[in-house]
């Protein structure tokens, strides 16, 4: 029994690796492009351009901020009044 069982696996294992042989085939076939190459290299420029607009963009935002961050540090603050005559004390709570 076990010569048949043996023959049995080795059967199976033939046809299963026979239909991965072929598997690679029914892969490429349905992997064919759906545009033309010359089409898919354009969307890949218009893709690329569209990030480096983004990252510019980005990039002067980050500019003009750090440039407001840097003005805001080197004003002058606000003289304070220490007479204390507009200050107020903390809230007191009942």
């Amino acid at each position: 029994m076990s010569a048949l069982a043996e023959q049995l696996a080795e059967a199976k294992h033939e046809e299963a690796q026979a239909e991965a042989e072929d598997l690679p085939e029914v892969q490429e076939t349905g992997a064919e492009p759906f545009v033309e190459a010359a089409e898919l290299e354009e969307l890949q420029d218009a893709l690329h351009d569209d990030h480096e607009a983004d990252a510019a963009e980005a990039e002067e935002t980050a500019d003009a901020m750090h440039d407001e961050a840097l003005a805001a540090e080197s004003a002058p603050e606000p003289m304070e009044e220490h007479s204390g005559a507009g200050q107020r004390g903390p809230a007191r709570t009942k």
